[in-house]
C-alpha cells in the first residue's frame, strides 16, 4: 500500500465519522454536506471504481 492509498483511507475514515455523527439526532440541525456521500465513495473505493 502506498502513501496515496493511506491518505485516501484516512480521508474516507474522517468523512465516514462525520457522516455518522450527523445521523445522530443531537446534530440534526447541522447542515448536510459532502459527507453525505462518504458511504458511497467508500463502497466505490473498495470495489475498485473511480470517483
Amino acid at each position: 500500500m502506498n502513501w496515496n492509498h493511506i491518505e485516501q483511507l484516512e480521508k474516507m475514515a474522517r468523512d465516514l465519522e462525520e457522516y455518522f455523527r450527523k445521523t445522530d439526532y443531537r446534530f440534526k440541525q447541522e447542515p448536510k454536506g459532502e459527507e453525505q456521500l462518504a458511504w458511497l465513495k467508500s463502497l466505490r473505493f473498495y470495489v475498485g471504481e473511480e470517483f
